[in-house]
């Protein structure tokens, strides 16, 4: 398979090999976020139609959201594996180091670890890192009320 990472800290965008996911609209992109900030945990299909819909989803949401998972299985292509059907919803197999999120908090650690330590340029050094890692507004494109949990 081929190196697969997604972005979160910015456009929800997913990068299989050398090419972007062509993810469709902001309601494929609103799945996939949901899922990765929740990666490596099993999403309920009832928690996914809450984080797409809200109070008011349509009466075909749960349906929409097996469409929505087919699609973004389909823009993963070689990856679509990563994306499993696990009762009673879906989960994404991600390590840390595939989503930019996981890499932010990860640096943001290691500076507080650096700056508790009185360690101040290795501090400096990890937090001007993990804001390069940052590179626009936040699930950007995702429509619905994604939010980190």
């Amino acid at each position: 398979m081929p190196d697969v990472t997604f972005s979160v800290l910015g456009s929800v965008e997913a990068n299989v090999g050398d090419r972007a996911a062509a993810l469709g609209g902001g309601r494929q992109r609103a799945l996939l976020a949901a899922l990765l900030l929740s990666a490596g945990r099993v999403v309920s299909v009832d928690r996914l139609v809450d984080e797409l819909w809200g109070e008011r989803p349509p009466s075909s949401a749960r349906t929409q959201v097996h469409t929505l998972v087919h699609r973004v299985r389909r823009a993963l292509g070689e990856a679509a594996e990563l994306l499993e059907t696990r009762p009673p919803g879906y989960l994404l197999r991600t390590r840390a180091a595939q989503v930019d999120l996981a890499v932010f908090v990860e640096l943001v650690d290691r500076a507080r670890t650096h700056a508790g330590a009185s360690r101040l340029a290795e501090a400096a050094g990890a937090f001007r890192e993990a804001l390069g890692v940052w590179w626009g507004p936040a699930l950007d494109g995702a429509d619905g009320g994604v939010r980190p949990s």
